[in-house]
Protein backbone atom coordinates (compact mmCIF):
# COMPACT_ATOMS: atom_id res chain seq x y z
CA UNK A 1 0.00 0.00 0.00
CA UNK A 2 1.70 3.55 -0.89
CA UNK A 3 1.58 6.29 1.65
CA UNK A 4 -0.59 8.35 -0.67
CA UNK A 5 -3.19 5.53 -1.36
CA UNK A 6 -2.98 5.36 3.17
CA UNK A 7 -3.53 8.93 3.00
CA UNK A 8 -6.65 8.85 0.97
CA UNK A 9 -8.03 6.33 2.52
CA UNK A 10 -7.42 8.35 6.06
CA UNK A 11 -9.13 11.18 4.19
CA UNK A 12 -11.97 9.13 3.36
CA UNK A 13 -12.33 7.53 6.43
CA UNK A 14 -12.15 11.67 7.94
CA UNK A 15 -15.25 12.84 6.14
CA UNK A 16 -16.90 10.22 6.54
CA UNK A 17 -16.93 10.25 10.46
CA UNK A 18 -18.84 13.72 9.99
CA UNK A 19 -16.23 15.75 11.64
CA UNK A 20 -14.90 13.54 14.56
CA UNK A 21 -11.96 15.08 15.09
CA UNK A 22 -9.25 12.60 16.45
CA UNK A 23 -7.35 15.32 18.90
CA UNK A 24 -5.94 13.61 22.31
CA UNK A 25 -8.17 15.09 25.26
CA UNK A 26 -6.59 14.87 28.70
CA UNK A 27 -7.46 11.65 30.35
CA UNK A 28 -5.92 9.82 33.82
CA UNK A 29 -2.96 8.16 32.74
CA UNK A 30 -0.26 6.11 34.39
CA UNK A 31 1.71 8.61 36.02
CA UNK A 32 0.81 12.01 38.25
CA UNK A 33 3.50 13.22 35.96
CA UNK A 34 1.18 12.67 32.95
CA UNK A 35 -1.65 13.68 34.28
CA UNK A 36 0.06 17.08 35.30
CA UNK A 37 1.71 17.71 31.85
CA UNK A 38 2.13 21.26 30.63
CA UNK A 39 3.46 22.91 27.89
CA UNK A 40 3.64 20.84 24.91
CA UNK A 41 2.62 17.31 26.59
CA UNK A 42 -0.71 19.16 28.13
CA UNK A 43 -3.45 17.01 27.15
CA UNK A 44 -1.51 14.77 24.60
CA UNK A 45 -0.23 12.53 27.23
CA UNK A 46 -1.50 9.35 28.29
CA UNK A 47 -1.89 5.49 27.70
CA UNK A 48 -3.57 3.96 24.66
CA UNK A 49 -5.47 0.81 26.06
CA UNK A 50 -7.75 -1.56 24.53
CA UNK A 51 -11.68 -1.95 25.72
CA UNK A 52 -10.28 -4.61 27.77
CA UNK A 53 -7.45 -2.51 29.35
CA UNK A 54 -4.46 -4.07 27.94
CA UNK A 55 -2.41 -1.08 26.67
CA UNK A 56 1.27 -0.53 25.42
CA UNK A 57 4.38 -0.19 27.17
CA UNK A 58 8.30 0.19 26.78
CA UNK A 59 9.90 -3.18 28.00
CA UNK A 60 11.02 -2.82 31.16
CA UNK A 61 10.92 0.72 30.72
CA UNK A 62 13.98 0.86 28.87
CA UNK A 63 14.15 4.36 27.30
CA UNK A 64 16.63 3.82 24.62
CA UNK A 65 16.62 3.08 20.96
CA UNK A 66 15.65 -0.64 19.58
CA UNK A 67 13.85 -1.33 23.04
CA UNK A 68 10.52 -3.06 21.90
CA UNK A 69 7.21 -1.89 22.44
CA UNK A 70 5.03 -4.55 24.39
CA UNK A 71 1.62 -5.04 25.47
CA UNK A 72 0.96 -4.56 29.46
CA UNK A 73 -2.60 -5.76 31.16
CA UNK A 74 -4.26 -2.93 33.10
CA UNK A 75 -2.19 -0.38 31.35
CA UNK A 76 -4.76 2.59 33.06
CA UNK A 77 -3.56 0.96 36.62
CA UNK A 78 0.08 1.26 36.33
CA UNK A 79 1.58 4.00 38.22
CA UNK A 80 5.36 4.24 37.45
CA UNK A 81 5.06 5.92 34.28
CA UNK A 82 6.39 3.02 31.70
CA UNK A 83 3.33 3.31 29.64
CA UNK A 84 2.99 7.00 29.17
CA UNK A 85 2.77 8.42 25.85
CA UNK A 86 2.76 11.86 24.07
CA UNK A 87 0.95 11.78 21.39
CA UNK A 88 2.32 14.77 18.79
CA UNK A 89 -0.04 15.91 15.62
CA UNK A 90 2.70 15.58 12.79
CA UNK A 91 1.50 17.39 9.89
CA UNK A 92 -1.64 19.18 10.27
CA UNK A 93 -3.62 16.33 9.59
CA UNK A 94 -5.67 15.56 12.55
CA UNK A 95 -5.94 12.15 11.96
CA UNK A 96 -2.37 11.53 12.06
CA UNK A 97 -0.21 10.86 15.11
CA UNK A 98 3.55 9.97 16.44
CA UNK A 99 3.72 8.72 19.62
CA UNK A 100 7.02 9.41 21.51
CA UNK A 101 7.67 7.55 25.24
CA UNK A 102 6.93 10.06 28.01
CA UNK A 103 7.99 8.08 31.15
CA UNK A 104 6.72 10.18 34.00
CA UNK A 105 5.49 12.58 31.81
CA UNK A 106 8.78 13.86 30.03
CA UNK A 107 9.37 13.91 26.41
CA UNK A 108 12.35 11.39 25.60
CA UNK A 109 13.20 11.99 22.42
CA UNK A 110 12.33 8.48 21.31
CA UNK A 111 9.13 7.66 19.04
CA UNK A 112 7.22 4.23 18.73
CA UNK A 113 8.35 2.84 15.54
CA UNK A 114 8.04 0.22 12.58
CA UNK A 115 11.23 -0.99 11.29
CA UNK A 116 11.68 -3.18 7.95
CA UNK A 117 13.94 -5.10 10.29
CA UNK A 118 11.50 -5.88 13.24
CA UNK A 119 8.61 -6.43 11.20
CA UNK A 120 6.35 -8.09 13.50
CA UNK A 121 6.31 -5.26 16.14
CA UNK A 122 7.06 -1.76 17.06
CA UNK A 123 10.33 -0.54 18.94
CA UNK A 124 11.50 2.79 20.18
CA UNK A 125 14.07 4.55 17.70
CA UNK A 126 15.05 8.37 18.25
CA UNK A 127 12.33 10.57 16.98
CA UNK A 128 13.19 11.84 13.52
CA UNK A 129 9.41 12.15 11.63
CA UNK A 130 10.00 9.57 9.83
CA UNK A 131 6.97 7.58 7.80
CA UNK A 132 7.77 4.66 10.46
CA UNK A 133 7.33 6.76 13.25
CA UNK A 134 4.03 8.09 11.79
CA UNK A 135 0.46 6.30 12.82
CA UNK A 136 -3.02 7.39 10.94
CA UNK A 137 -5.99 6.76 13.42
CA UNK A 138 -8.94 5.31 11.63
CA UNK A 139 -12.35 4.35 13.03
CA UNK A 140 -13.93 6.05 16.08
CA UNK A 141 -13.21 8.74 18.03
CA UNK A 142 -10.62 7.46 20.90
CA UNK A 143 -12.57 8.94 23.32
CA UNK A 144 -15.32 6.87 22.50
CA UNK A 145 -14.91 3.17 25.14
CA UNK A 146 -18.51 2.81 24.57
CA UNK A 147 -18.46 2.14 20.52
CA UNK A 148 -18.87 -1.42 19.26
CA UNK A 149 -15.37 -0.94 18.45
CA UNK A 150 -14.09 0.65 21.62
CA UNK A 151 -11.68 3.01 19.87
CA UNK A 152 -9.45 3.35 17.18
CA UNK A 153 -6.86 1.94 15.30
CA UNK A 154 -3.47 3.54 14.49
CA UNK A 155 -2.50 2.44 11.18
CA UNK A 156 1.28 2.75 10.23
CA UNK A 157 2.26 4.77 7.21
CA UNK A 158 5.55 3.13 6.30
CA UNK A 159 3.93 -0.64 6.46
CA UNK A 160 0.60 0.31 6.15
CA UNK A 161 -0.51 -2.57 8.95
CA UNK A 162 -2.36 -1.81 12.31
CA UNK A 163 -1.09 -1.85 16.05
CA UNK A 164 -2.34 -4.95 17.41
CA UNK A 165 -1.85 -6.32 21.03
CA UNK A 166 -1.94 -10.07 20.86
CA UNK A 167 -0.84 -11.57 23.88
CA UNK A 168 2.29 -9.78 25.53
CA UNK A 169 3.20 -8.09 22.56
CA UNK A 170 2.29 -5.39 20.13
CA UNK A 171 2.52 -6.20 16.88
CA UNK A 172 1.59 -5.18 13.12
CA UNK A 173 -1.25 -6.80 11.16
CA UNK A 174 -2.37 -5.67 8.05
CA UNK A 175 -5.67 -3.75 7.94
CA UNK A 176 -7.61 -6.46 6.92
CA UNK A 177 -6.32 -9.31 9.87
CA UNK A 178 -7.35 -6.73 12.25
CA UNK A 179 -10.47 -5.25 11.64
CA UNK A 180 -12.14 -8.04 13.38
CA UNK A 181 -9.45 -8.02 16.22
CA UNK A 182 -10.48 -6.34 19.43
CA UNK A 183 -6.63 -5.82 20.54
CA UNK A 184 -6.32 -3.46 17.27
CA UNK A 185 -8.86 -0.93 18.61
CA UNK A 186 -7.57 2.10 21.33
CA UNK A 187 -8.65 4.77 23.33
CA UNK A 188 -7.30 6.83 25.72
CA UNK A 189 -7.19 6.01 29.49
CA UNK A 190 -9.73 7.21 31.83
Amino acid sequence: MTRARVAAAAVTLALTAGGIGLTAASATASSSGCTGATGALAGSCSDEVTASGVGWAVHRGLARPGTAIVAVADAAGVTDGSTDFYAQNTNGNASERTFEYAPGGRESGLCMSSQAWFTSGLVLQHCNGSASQQFYGIGDTQDDTASTNGGIQWLNVASGKVVVVSGKSVVMRGLDAAASTSGSYFHWAS
